[in-house]
């Protein structure tokens, strides 16, 4: 009954999917992006107004933007881009799992070798004896 809930949710493309977090915690190792950026707008801040003092000269007010800019830019680059969409996740373990049926339902595989591979993409199997419904929730 599983397998052939799997099997018609490969071929929809229709499942629920949970994405789970393999990032480290919040904290750890992690830089804040928003905050350098901040810091770079107040340092051309700073010089700006050292230029208006007379501290600094055309030239060099127009240097430190265009350092400053590239600083920006390269930490724009670093910033952590939107995650894909679920119809790119959905494909995803549909491509990646695409042979798992055939291996469920080999008679040679040992169940402990099945539930493994059951273990590797879904996250939980949820059944309503009452109303006799499967819900599976795949993870990536």
């Amino acid at each position: 009954m599983v397998i052939d809930f799997i099997e018609v949710a490969f071929m929809t493309g229709v499942f629920p999917i949970v994405v789970k977090n393999t990032q480290a915690p919040a904290g750890v190792n992690e830089i804040d992006i928003a905050a350098l950026i901040e810091k770079e707008q107040l340092k051309y801040k700073r010089i700006k107004e050292a230029y208006e003092e007379g501290v600094y000269t055309v030239d060099e007010l127009k240097e430190s933007r265009r350092l400053i800019d590239e600083h920006i830019e390269a930490l724009r680059s670093q910033e952590i881009k939107p995650q894909h969409t679920e119809t790119e996740l959905r494909k995803k373990i549909i491509k990646d799992n695409k042979n798992v049926i055939q291996t469920l339902r080999d008679t040679s595989v040992s169940e402990e070798e099945k539930n493994s591979l059951l273990r590797s993409f879904i996250d939980k199997i949820i059944f309503d004896r009452a109303n006799e419904k499967i819900q599976i929730f795949f993870y990536i």
